[in-house]
């Protein structure tokens, strides 16, 4: 009988050690899924951060575009930078951002054009010439290469601030562009 009861202390031991392994066990594959849940959630919002970037990104390169494609762009920078650009990237109606061109667009560089560089078959060399009437016959190229037209070559730094409304991360987008302009325009902000 004394027999007996070693063999039952042994199992009891056993079990004690069975259940201690199997808490450790459990233990271990809580700890594994909740650092899976906080690394997912981590890199859930690290992709949302990269796409709430690209999208202000894409807002500030549309704010610079349609800046560009204004008639006011040259004729009037002030204009420009003061008045804020209310940029749709979802495409719903609503102005997802607001683009601001900071600083002001400015003329880094201008170069009048001469008559003798224009081609007097593209439409857009015609209001560039001095002269109404363009033609090719009877201008003596001396002459000719020596006349300023009435557009120069300009070169322009143009920037755009756009702040995410909800995260406030701001992104800031900085592009050089060269645009013909008149003479006048040359004159008046490339100096």
């Amino acid at each position: 009988m004394i027999m007996h009861t070693g063999h039952r202390g042994t199992a009891q031991r056993q079990r004690g050690a069975t259940l201690l392994i199997t808490m450790v066990i459990l233990l271990m594959l809580a700890l594994i899924g909740f650092t899976a849940i906080g690394t997912s959630r981590m890199n859930q919002q690290v992709v949302g951060n990269a796409q709430v970037r690209q999208e202000a990104q894409a807002a500030a390169q549309q704010a610079i575009e349609y800046v560009l494609s204004s008639a006011v762009f040259t004729s009037n920078p002030d204009f420009v930078f003061s008045n804020p650009i209310p940029i749709d990237v979802t495409g719903n109606g609503t102005a997802d951002y607001t683009a601001v061109m900071s600083p002001k667009p400015v003329c880094i560089g201008v170069r009048k054009i001469k008559t003798f560089e224009l081609d007097p078959a593209l439409e857009s060399d015609i209001p560039c010439y001095r002269s109404s009437a363009v033609s090719s016959s009877g201008i003596a190229s001396a002459v000719a290469g020596s006349v300023e037209s009435y557009c120069a070559d300009s070169r322009w730094e143009v920037s755009s601030v756009v702040q995410d409304p909800a995260s406030a991360a701001k992104v800031e987008l900085r592009q050089g562009v060269g645009i013909r302009i008149s003479s006048n325009d040359a004159e008046t902000f490339c100096k």
